[in-house]
């Protein structure tokens, strides 16, 4: 989802407040990532890849201090199918703020994948971010 809509934030020159990010996995990636070495090393990757897509150091105005939080949870009756969460805050022309929520669901194991439900939804205030 990241590699995605990151760089459609910076495109339109959105302000990013926060992020955060959790997915379930029953399979045994779940398992895995339910040991806290493990689940560090993916964390440290998955946190990455918006400094890398947002270039903070070149637009410090819109993503200087960003929240950005992932979690990963092991739920075994989840099996092969794998679940996620976004949740974003932005900002964009007169400090308008806004957020978007998303929540796929993928079957793993199945060739091509199959999405079992997505939705997104998007909802604006007009405070300033703090």
């Amino acid at each position: 989802m990241k590699t995605i809509i990151a760089p459609g934030l910076k495109a339109r020159m959105l302000g990013l407040t926060g992020w955060f990010s959790t997915n379930i996995l029953g399979n045994r990636d779940g398992a895995v990532l339910d040991d806290p070495a493990s689940f560090k090393t993916k964390e440290e990757s998955k946190l990455s890849v918006l400094q890398v897509l947002l270039q903070k150091d070149l637009y410090p105005d819109l993503y200087h201090d960003y929240i950005h939080q992932v979690r990963i949870h092991y739920y075994p009756p989840r099996g092969d199918n794998k679940e996620g969460w976004d949740n974003i805050d932005i900002f964009g022309w007169l400090a308008i703020r806004c957020k978007s929520r998303s929540t796929s669901c993928v079957a793993t194991r199945s060739s091509p994948p199959r999405w079992c439900s997505t939705s997104r939804s998007f909802s604006t205030s007009r405070s300033a971010p703090t």
